[in-house]
């Protein structure tokens, strides 16, 4: 299927450039270089974006780089420079692109002579000096615009299919810490924190919720559950004295 203008303009847009060079493979040059009512075309947008990979692909099946945009008769290389007054570091790469690609400042028929003189005048030194040559090598390309994957996803990527494994900080670190730690807090903090259980609620039935909890939150990442439980011990005997019932309640 040809895509239309308005698919390109709006693939041109995006960070990732792979649905462009998808829809770049069955594209017409006619549809490349098509431009809206005020002259826009997919290559100026991707400029205006400062999306240096869909400019690259457009580029590289064709796209004619001195196409302006009639309202204010700017060409993507005249634009660039513009935007480059304000983000000179995310627009250099592209200015050099468009300068590689033959991309004229000043068009040929002088149609934007007045605008690329005002952009000129406003322009740093440096963008003037790449301007200025005669020669332009081709451009070092910017790192790719991707989001970055979660440990899990990588995860994943490497062994597809496989279940991910989580990492093992749990049973390392909690045998080594609850025994230190739970006999000196629990009896202070439990009293305060956690209401006493109704008769028909019996301790242990609150102790086999938590346990349950854990083990579903931590469970598959455990790689000696045995050692964990007996890390808990302690806990489980200290909860279950503070929840058993005092002698007034049991009588």
């Amino acid at each position: 299927m040809v895509p239309s203008r308005n698919d390109l303009v709006k693939a041109a847009k995006k960070a990732d450039s792979t649905g462009l060079e998808q829809l770049l493979e069955t594209a017409t040059p006619a549809t490349i270089n098509s431009q809206s009512k005020t002259g826009e075309t997919a290559l100026y947008c991707a400029v205006h974006e400062c999306r240096y990979y869909s400019a690259k692909a457009l580029l590289e099946k064709g796209a004619d780089p001195n196409l302006a945009q009639t309202t204010i008769n700017e060409t993507p290389l005249c634009l660039a420079v513009h935007r480059a007054q304000f983000e000179k570091e995310k627009f250099k790469p592209i200015i050099e692109l468009l300068l590689y690609h033959k991309a004229l400042f000043v068009r040929g028929d002088g149609g934007n002579q007045e605008r690329a003189a005002k952009v000129k005048a406003e322009a740093s030194g440096e963008i003037l000096q790449l301007l200025d040559q005669k020669k332009h090598l081709p451009p070092s390309s910017p790192p790719r615009r991707s989001k970055s994957p979660s440990p899990m996803k990588r995860a994943q990527a490497v062994s597809p299919g496989a279940p991910v494994r989580q990492p093992d900080f749990v049973p390392a670190v909690v045998p080594a810490v609850v025994p230190a730690v739970v006999p000196a807090v629990v009896p202070a903090v439990v009293p305060a924190v956690v209401p006493a259980p109704p008769p028909s609620l019996p301790a242990w039935a609150i102790l086999g919720l938590i346990m349950a909890f854990v083990l579903l939150k931590w469970g598959p990442s455990m790689s000696n559950v045995t050692s964990f439980l007996v890390a808990l011990t302690p806990l489980l005997v200290l909860i279950k004295d503070v929840f058993k019932p005092s002698p007034a309640n049991a009588q």
